[in-house]
């Protein structure tokens, strides 16, 4: 799963230094920021939103991910429809793939994380 990188940690401490290791950037970038992109997506959704009274581009701002998320809904609809356009299915790729580590997060969090990668079904076009 997702987090079974923080299981195995200790096994990566060198490459996770920069002093030490020349891949250490594709480590933090690839691997652990990205299992931080959906609690980061919900604070900024979160806060824009309280903000969004208080300044134009905080209004602006929210207008834009709810823009986002509904062309990722529309993405999502399209898919299951047999289409596939780029403008929407970009959007939803990127929501339907930070869902997961959402999910994995909260699997991992009660104690229902796997230790070992499962096959899972793909939403594609036939």
């Amino acid at each position: 799963t997702h987090l079974s990188l923080f299981q195995n940690a200790h096994l990566l401490r060198d490459g996770l230094k920069p002093w030490k290791s020349r891949v250490w950037w594709q480590l933090w970038s690839h691997h652990i920021f990205r299992l931080l992109v959906p609690f980061a997506m919900l604070m900024a959704f979160a806060s824009s939103a309280a903000l969004r009274n208080n300044s134009e581009l905080y209004h602006a701002i929210t207008l834009g991910q709810c823009l986002f998320y509904l062309a990722a809904a529309m993405g999502y609809v399209l898919t299951r429809w047999g289409f596939r356009f780029r403008i929407v299915y970009i959007p939803f790729y990127f929501i339907f793939a930070n869902l997961g580590v959402l999910m994995a997060w909260v699997r991992w969090a009660q104690g229902r994380s796997p230790s070992m990668w499962q096959r899972t079904e793909r939403m594609l076009p036939t």
